[in-house]
């Protein structure tokens, strides 16, 4: 139909309306920009593939969170009391007013979230300087060095009057020339003191914003000092949590160790104590609204120490549902909006907007049954139309698609066009029937495929007759069965499985097996590079090969893969020395062919040379060697094994071709030759052709 975006079909009965009204069913799709969403690994929207047997287990794990939560909850006269002593301590905390050290880190980090960078516990007992505890933390390096950790469970929420704090020791000899303490709020790292020589980059060099704020000089060396941070001066309030904190120097060496927050009210420094549960927490009990009181109720679950292993199961529990949904496979999905106008474009100019409006349908020459009445049709009505009863399009098509891919050819030697323009089927009543019998099966494609498969026609021989090759050429009568060179996945496919590499594992996401270096080289915006796989990646099916739609796999190429770029019904079929060149010097192909020596490589003393040619014939192609190809393969096994013996660097250049390592134990020039006759029969016509 693309011809009618511009003008009515010339031969088709298709109209311009009739494409602007098929393509109204997808105007109410949400359309992403796919450029920028390439760049951060997906394209939205996506979801997961979940059937009944995910669906159960999903719901099992969805329970075991919901009883855990409800454990947390529950009321309990002990956690009441615990919860009433707390708020006294909270109580006497404020009465006091007197500001103390509220530890966030010492001696390990148990605040969880993310820790990353080299934490380097260290102890007197092995020489190093010790501020509070047993232990600190001993950092060196050249150039920016840091230890850190964010998303945090356990977060710092800010009062009136606290400040951050933490403690460090610099090395007399080789102190830093900078040190810095970054704070991680909202998922950035955008609050950032430093003191010393300007020579962090993070926030700026040479600026002094809340990002990179200058603190004076350096702290004196070989005493421990404490670095202390009003959170107003790097932009934190007590809106923000802070989830992270990140130890940083530039070059040197020193010791950190214990860091947190000094206030007035420690025990509020950390959880979920925002505004609203402080605000309830300083209000008497006899004055605090229902809603203060299940605030405090349920901020106090989050903290109570006897209720750490609850707290502890609803995390375990909740990681494990998110494991298992993040192990479904994802499909593209689409998210439907409202629908944008669509109008009859004059001339498919996209700018001149005085066409008519028109709403989806189907084509006006066609059967259209319910669609179009009542409300605005949408892609259910369109799907329900294309597998109608009153509707065949669909079916023939389809049926027309499986036949070629069974007889090489369609019954419609087009598969992309049934209409005027295509080519009318050679046997037009089988057509029908077949698709009539798939439409009553209920769509039943194993049915469909038993019925061919298992009809005369099929099975018949593929050899030819000299009366049949001139009356019919092209095989339209089916007075045999057809052959042809297989599809560039199954040339490669073919041989991997003949040589016991292939790996059977079914989806996932794509792989990337042998390509020639520098393949991707002029590959831009982004540019890339290919990063062969390792192990059983290097023997997925082609199917799951990585595409690059500009810059094919050199080897699907060869064997006239389409790019993808648009759909492709029917794909060339060219004959060309460059595929031989691609079966006898693949990498791919020439370790298919060394795993495939093996066997007669590794041979008995009681078993012959014939014997070994005759079982690479029946793996490869399921038949007997014939005596003149038996001669022709023993007179290069043995020309090969009198090479390779006086050659032993072209025999260990053959053998290092591919990951797969040489088995123990096997004689060098003995599998290079047997190697030599695998290449050879994987390089045959009969090999690569469907008979």
């Amino acid at each position: 139909m693309n011809c009618a975006e511009c003008h009515e079909h010339k031969f088709d009965p298709y109209s311009m309306e009739d494409f602007y009204r098929l393509s109204a069913f997808f105007a109410d799709i949400k359309e992403e920009g796919v450029y920028t969403s390439f760049q951060k690994g997906s394209v939205p929207p996506e979801r997961r593939v979940v059937g009944p047997e995910q669906e159960t287990r999903l719901a099992e794990l969805a329970a075991t969170i919901a009883s855990l939560q409800a454990e947390l909850e529950r009321d309990d006269p002990e956690i009441a009391t615990e919860q009433a002593s707390w708020e006294a301590q909270i109580a006497s905390e404020t009465r006091t007013a007197k500001a103390m050290d509220a530890p966030w880190i010492d001696d390990e980090q148990s605040n969880g979230g993310t820790a990353e960078g080299a934490w380097n516990f260290v102890t007197a007992a092995e020489g190093a300087p010790v501020r509070s505890g047993e232990r600190s933390r001993r950092q060196t390096g050249s150039g920016i060095v840091q230890h850190f950790f964010h998303g945090a469970e356990r977060r710092i929420v800010l009062g009136t009057g606290d400040k951050l704090f933490a403690w460090v020791h610099l090395d007399q000899e080789n102190p830093p020339e900078q040190v810095m303490l970054q704070f991680h709020v909202n998922g950035t790292w955008e609050h950032r003191a430093v003191w010393g020589e300007d020579k962090i980059s993070f926030g700026g060099i040479g600026t002094d914003t809340n990002a990179h704020r200058q603190k004076g000089v350096l702290p004196s060396t070989g005493v421990w000092v404490r670095l202390e941070v009003d959170p107003s001066e790097v932009g934190l309030s007590a809106e923000h949590p802070i989830d992270g904190i990140a130890f940083t120097q530039f070059g040197g060496l020193a010791h950190w160790d214990v860091a947190g927050l000094h206030t007035v009210v420690p025990s509020l420094a950390f959880g979920s104590t925002t505004s609203p549960t402080r605000e309830a927490v300083f209000t008497p009990a006899e004055a605090r609204t229902d809603g203060q009181s299940a605030l405090l109720r349920m901020h106090f679950r989050t903290i109570a120490p006897s209720l750490a292993s609850v707290r502890a199961s609803i995390a375990e529990a909740t990681a494990a549902h998110t494991a298992y949904e993040e192990s479904l496979p994802l499909m593209l999905a689409t998210v439907a909006v409202e629908p944008r106008e669509v109008r009859v474009l004059p001339r498919g100019n996209w700018m001149d907007d005085s066409g008519e409006v028109v709403q989806p349908g189907v084509p006006s020459f066609l059967f259209d049954g319910d669609v179009g009445e009542g409300e605005r049709a949408d892609r259910l009505d369109l799907a329900g139309w294309l597998v109608s009863d009153a509707n065949p399009l669909a079916a023939r098509a389809f049926v027309n698609r499986i036949w070629k891919l069974l007889f090489g050819e369609g019954l419609a030697r087009d598969p992309n066009d049934l209409g005027n323009q295509g080519a009318r089927p050679t046997h037009p009543e089988l057509l029908d029937w077949l698709a009539v019998e798939f439409i009553e099966s209920g769509w039943d494609v194993k049915a469909l495929l038993r019925t061919i498969v298992s009809s005369n026609t099929y099975r018949q021989s593929s050899d030819t007759r000299p009366d049949l090759v001139e009356r019919d050429p092209y095989n339209e009568f089916l007075a045999r069965q057809t052959r042809w060179r297989h599809d560039a996945e199954f040339v490669r496919d073919g041989a991997l499985s003949v040589s016991g590499l292939l790996a059977p594992t079914i989806g996932g996401p794509s792989v990337k097996p042998y390509q020639p270096a520098g393949h991707w080289r002029e590959l831009n915006f982004p540019m890339r590079t290919w990063k062969q796989g390792e192990g059983d990646q290097l023997y997925r099916r082609s199917l799951y090969t990585f595409w690059c739609r500009t810059f094919l796999h050199p080897a699907m190429d060869a064997f006239d893969a389409p790019s993808r770029e648009n759909a492709c019904a029917k794909r060339n079929r060219s004959n060309t020395p460059q595929q031989a060149l691609v079966l006898l010097n693949d990498p791919g192909f020439v370790e298919a062919a060394r795993a495939l020596a093996e066997a007669p490589a590794r041979r008995s003393s009681r078993q012959t040379d014939r014997e070994g040619i005759q079982w690479i014939w029946s793996r490869t192609l399921a038949r007997k060697a014939q005596a003149a190809e038996v001669s022709v393969a023993l007179t290069l096994l043995q020309e090969e094994r009198e090479r390779f013996q006086a050659n032993p660097e072209a025999m260990r250049a053959l053998l290092a071709i591919g990951m797969r390592p040489v088995p123990d134990g096997a004689r060098g020039a003995e599998l290079a030759a047997w190697t030599q006759v695998s290449r050879l029969v994987l390089n045959l016509h009969e090999t690569v052709t469907r008979n």
